[in-house]
């Protein structure tokens, strides 16, 4: 009996590590949804409704991003991706750098959310320029 007990539990020990491993796929930032891509994003200011941005944005598998925008600057910084408590939503993602995006998938394709910049504020959205079924495989 311990000669089959042991091997199994080693077995059972090794598909828990392995599931429990699973989300650490950078491409998805530790979340389900894949991350990683380019998108073009527009930004509104609150209040006024006009465009505040507007450009392309990279978020990379190494947890960066570089963001285009139409005045020709290109901006860089860390993003996670991940749940988030408040408001609940698994498929939460932030970014960290120049200017602050908080937000969510709201299709597998496209993202969207509010933003912070120097004092400015609004929402943003952000469209998956190849989308994700015409993507090939990720790593």
């Amino acid at each position: 009996m311990k000669r089959i007990f042991a091997p199994l539990l080693l077995l059972s020990l090794l598909l828990l590590a392995a599931c429990a491993s699973g989300n650490d796929n950078p491409s998805t930032g530790g979340g389900s949804l894949q991350v990683v891509g380019v998108y073009d994003y527009h930004m509104l200011e609150e209040g006024t409704n006009n465009t505040y941005d507007a450009g392309a944005i990279e978020f990379r598998g190494d947890k960066t991003y570089s963001l285009l925008n139409i005045y020709d600057i290109t901006y860089e910084g860390d993003w996670e991706y991940g749940t988030r408590s408040d408001p609940p939503n698994e498929h939460a993602i932030v970014t960290h750098g120049a200017i602050e995006w908080v937000g969510d998938f709201d299709d597998t394709n496209t993202l969207s959310g509010t933003w912070t910049n120097e004092g400015a504020s609004g929402t943003w959205v952000a469209v998956r320029q190849v989308p994700l079924e015409e993507m090939g495989p990720q790593e």
